[in-house]
């Protein structure tokens, strides 16, 4: 049985790390919350969150989300903070937010990034299915009367 080792690695160039005041930042999107606007982002247009895959589904409660909307007033994240939703409905209900459209937040008149919180609440009136049981047979009372010995 032969052991070999493998060749060394290529010497790879030592990066040049840059400190100080020769470094230029990076441009970054900033997200403003709201109470650091003027004017909050508002939707387009009204969307329906229910899809058809989640139609069958029958499920109430709620889930509170963070959107973060770039200065276009296009949704670039979604962030799902709490939920007692099933998980269908929460990916459902991503998708449909990362689709959506506003009208950018506003920072002394100019468009900016914002974060948005919002809650949604799925309030579901169908009954949902009750485990199948056999039906119990009710039948009517019989009363006999005793008859008359002769």
């Amino acid at each position: 049985m032969e052991v070999t080792t493998p060749p060394p690695s290529e010497p790879q160039p030592v990066l040049e790390q840059r400190q100080g005041a020769d470094v230029l930042p990076i441009d970054a999107p900033l997200f403003y919350p709201a109470d650091q606007l003027t004017q909050g982002p508002q939707p387009i247009a009204v969307t329906e969150l229910e899809t058809p895959e989640t139609k069958p589904i029958v499920a109430s409660g709620t889930m509170v989300m963070k959107l973060w909307i770039n200065d276009l007033g296009e949704v670039v994240d979604v962030e799902v903070e709490k939920t007692d939703l099933p998980e269908t409905l929460v990916k459902s209900a991503i998708a449909v937010f990362k689709r959506m459209h506003f009208s950018p937040g506003e920072r002394q008149g100019k468009h900016v990034g914002s974060v948005m919180k919002i809650e949604v609440t799925y309030d579901d009136s169908r009954k949902p299915p009750e485990p199948h049981q056999p039906q119990e047979t009710i039948l009517p009372q019989q009363t006999t009367q005793p008859q008359p010995q002769p």
